[in-house]
């Protein structure tokens, strides 16, 4: 009995050692909003990320504001496969809705941070914010966001680091 009994409590405690929190993906709460938020390491400038962002087709609304540039996401189907995740484990949301969502891009020393909020999935008759699915009435995370059988933080990471992973052009020098 006490053998079942320390397989049970290792496989719980592993189990819990390979939960992930919002902030290994790069989520969080403010003002009872999700944001995602990432800074990439790079030496891109701002009329570089604006070529990026208005030449990608995945964004509109694209425009200065003090320090970086504003833009919208347009609707999309999340890539759900880019990130390892199978159809059966990916909830039904980012599965069967397109996504939108408003950010901002700033760029500072070498870096950039892009900073998303206000994703929608375009439900019918009206669009759902994450926050129905991600957040509990205490604006906490739900469990469910960052379990590893739902993979939807890991999904949506997925996504949002690929869609602002700006391409850096190489410079072939002449030897």
């Amino acid at each position: 009995m006490k053998r079942v009994f320390s397989i049970i409590v290792s496989a719980l405690a592993c189990v819990v050692a390979m939960a992930q929190t919002p902030e290994d993906y790069h989520f969080s709460v403010r003002d009872n909003y999700v944001t995602w938020q990432l800074v990439y390491e790079t030496s891109i400038d701002m009329d570089a990320a604006l070529d990026y962002l208005l030449g990608s087709g995945n964004f509109a609304d694209v425009s200065e504001v003090s320090g970086g540039l504003s833009f919208t996401i347009l609707p999309r189907m999340v890539d759900f496969r880019a990130s390892g995740a199978q159809r059966g484990n990916v909830p039904m949301y980012i599965l069967n809705h397109p996504m939108t969502a408003h950010g901002l891009l700033q760029i500072r020393d070498g870096r950039y941070r892009v900073t998303v909020n206000h994703v929608l999935f375009q439900d019918e008759p009206s669009p759902v914010p994450i926050e129905t699915y991600a957040l509990n009435r205490q604006h906490e995370f739900r469990s469910i966001f960052t379990a590893s059988g739902s993979n939807a933080g890991v999904v949506l990471n997925c996504e949002f680091t690929n869609l602002f992973t700006v391409p850096t052009e190489v410079v072939e020098e002449e030897w």
